[in-house]
């Protein structure tokens, strides 16, 4: 009986093959020859990479093997002025139309960046980062996990993207107060209430209103709803204008006021916390 070699098995049983090997062994059999590498740089059998890019590389995330790539971890090349070059407005705006071009990417984990994110198309910007999963922070004081700052035009975007379609769990938005409060209180609301946990500064009293008839209203998926640095009269005139609508917020999300203001006790009507960023 004449022997059968492995050159010629049929595709569907070498990708079958393929499928069940583990991750170093993955990057073993692609090394092998180039029919091997040529199965082997099927992106379905990467996604469990996390791939790490710097300024000089980033372009490696267009091969086809990343192209249903999930995470990615954006990382300097050894000094903090070589990141400070990668924030540069044209190397920030050409990432993040490559993470655009990955719609699988749900994580992007990136040092604290100040410089370059303004250069961003606002509604590419918003589309990438609803599509990530966990946590955001936004303008957050520390230098901890995917924290920026978004001009007026981009986090207007982000939530106006967000109110239809977002795989965001927890959001954390702080320092850029006067942004949030010109976002439309419909927009904002109907975004908020898609989040599970929020952290936010800064609305007014039409958006704190839109925010908690959307909480009892909507199809909220809210379980903690935490807004910071809120004038303590428009929230006194919350309580004046609708009790009953306070009552059935708590209801649904509970812990829903924080406030951080001195004047907080002529508010003592509803549940106030004095918290600190602590995370």
């Amino acid at each position: 009986m004449s022997q059968l070699h492995i050159d010629n098995l049929p595709n569907e049983i070498m990708f079958f093959i393929f499928s069940k090997l583990p991750p170093q062994d993955m990057k073993t059999a692609v090394l092998v020859c180039r029919s091997w590498r040529r199965i082997g740089e099927d992106p379905s059998f990467w996604t469990w990479a996390e791939v790490s890019v710097t300024s000089d590389d980033f372009q490696k995330l267009k091969i086809q093997r990343f192209q249903f790539l999930e995470k990615v971890r954006v990382t300097c090349t050894g000094t903090k002025v070589t990141f400070n070059h990668f924030c540069h407005w044209m190397r920030m705006r050409e990432l993040f139309k490559t993470f655009h071009e990955i719609p699988t990417i749900i994580r992007i984990d990136v040092p604290s960046c100040k410089r370059g994110m303004s250069a961003i198309e606002p509604h590419l910007l918003a589309r990438v980062l609803n599509r990530l999963e966990g946590r955001l922070r936004v303008g957050w004081p520390r230098g901890m996990g995917f924290d920026f700052d978004l001009t007026h035009e981009q986090f207007e975007a982000f939530f106006t993207v967000m109110a239809e379609e977002t795989k965001l769990k927890r959001l954390f938005v702080s320092g850029q107060s006067g942004f949030t409060s010109k976002v439309s209180p419909d927009v904002l609301a109907r975004a908020i209430i898609r989040l599970e946990d929020v952290n936010i500064c800064g609305v007014s009293f039409e958006q704190l209103l839109a925010i908690l008839r959307a909480v009892v209203e909507g199809d909220s998926r809210l379980k903690r709803l935490r807004l910071s640095n809120l004038d303590p009269m428009d929230v006194v005139d919350v309580v004046d204008v609708d009790q009953d609508l306070i009552r059935r917020a708590r209801e649904t999300v509970g812990e829903f006021f924080i406030l951080e203001d001195t004047h907080a006790e002529e508010v003592d009507d509803i549940d106030v916390y004095y918290m600190r960023y602590d995370y």
